[in-house]
Formats: structure tokens, sequence, C-alpha cells
């Protein structure tokens, strides 16, 4: 058993990375492209493979029924991005408290809406946008395998809690939502430069930074400026 693992897995596995070694001093270049494509192949392969078993153990046919349904505790928080400050508003979202709602319409921040059961949230970017949308939760299939952080010469990987937000509608990884995201889930502060490394499920690699933000569909995400957002608020405004 031994000497047949050796004949047929060792020593071709041997003459062969003795073969390419070869290959490589004569022709470095076509080798490094044969080393990029192989990693390339492998990062896609891993990726694939990681979503299909995602997709087993977390496919949950009910889930937008569930939460549509469910009486969950709608807790309501808000960010003040100019003072890096988070403020619950409680569970009375009919009722804030004037001083925290002027601070909310006339601040630069983020408005969070949790449902605490289920640990789902939608994020607004103006009280505006919360108090016109409507009350369902449109769960939306997953979208992003791997998000990672780069800066001050760090990667973080970023994706773990990323789960709660795909709900239809959701603007996420804009720069207000990271500076609460990375603070309230990882205890760490978002530097001015960064840069976002996405991979999508559909083993697309792209780079995001500050002036681009995520906008969550019915069926996908949508990259669009971070200024489309305040573009498209002061123009409800003036109408």
């Amino acid at each position: 058993m031994f000497s047949e693992f050796i004949n047929y897995v060792i020593i071709p596995t041997l003459m062969s990375a003795s073969a390419f070694g070869t290959y490589y001093i004569w022709y470095p270049i076509n080798g490094q492209q044969i080393v990029s494509n192989v990693m390339w192949h492998s990062v896609n392969i891993y990726y694939r493979v990681v979503i299909y078993f995602e997709k087993m153990d977390q496919f949950q046919p009910s889930i937008i029924a569930i939460c549509e349904e469910d009486n969950d505790d709608e807790l309501l928080s808000y960010y003040n991005s100019e003072t890096r400050t988070i403020i619950s508003l409680g569970t009375d979202t009919e009722n804030i408290p004037a001083i925290f709602l002027d601070d909310i319409k006339n601040t630069e921040g983020l408005l969070i809406f949790q449902k605490t059961s289920s640990n789902l949230y939608k994020t607004f970017n103006h009280y505006e946008d919360f108090i016109n949308t409507n009350s369902e939760w449109h769960v939306i299939e997953k979208q992003f395998v791997q998000v990672e952080l780069e800066q001050d010469g760090k990667i973080i990987d970023i994706h773990k809690h990323l789960d709660s937000f795909y709900i239809e509608g959701n603007h996420i990884l804009s720069k207000s939502f990271l500076q609460w995201y990375l603070q309230s889930m990882y205890k760490i502060n978002l530097s001015n430069t960064y840069t976002l490394k996405i991979f999508d499920k559909d083993i697309n690699l792209f780079s995001l930074h500050s002036e681009s933000c995520i906008l969550l569909g019915d069926d996908g995400y949508s990259v669009i400026p971070s200024t489309t957002i305040l573009t498209d608020y002061e123009g409800a405004l003036n109408n």
C-alpha cells in the first residue's frame, strides 16, 4: 500500500515539481504567469466550494415570511459620524426625543434599525428615508463571500457580521456605515484612507474606497458613488 502511494502520488508529484522548476528557471515570465493562473483558479474553486456549503447550511426557504410575520422588537440607534458616538433611541421609534431628532436631521450620520430577535438591520442615511420606508424586511441572497479591510498596513476580515445586512434597499459599506460597523462589531476605528477588497458570490474581485458604497437590490447589488445618497436626498427635499 505504501509503495503504491509512493509510485502513484509522491514520485509523480516530485517529477512534476522538478520539471516545473526547470521550466521556471529557463522561462521565468511564462512560469510566473502559470503560477498566477494556478493560484487564481485555486482561489476560484475554493470560494465556489465555500459558497456551495454555505448555501447548504444556511438555506432557509421561509426566512422572508418569518421576518415579515414575527413580532420582533425593533430597536433604533443613531450614529453621529462627526463625534463617532452611538446613541440608542429605543423601541418607541415614533416618539424620538426632540434633542436627538434635531441632531439626526442636521448632522451627517447613520440610522440603524434592528430587529433584535432575528438580528437583522436596516440602514438609513437620512431620517426622512427612515420615516418613509415600508415595514417589510425583504432578505436577499448573500452577495459577498469575502470582504477585507486594508488600512494602516493591516488587512482585516470584516465579512462575518454582514449577513445581518442583506436586506433589500440597504446602503452598506459607505464610510459612515464602516465607521459604525467597525466600532460596533470589531471595536476598531476606520482610518481616513482605506480600501475594501471584495469577492462577490460570482467570484468577481473588486476594490471599494471611501467615495463608493453598495446598494442592495432585490436581485443583487450595485456599486454607486457615495455622493449619490446625498444628491438623491437633496433632490427629494427640493421637490
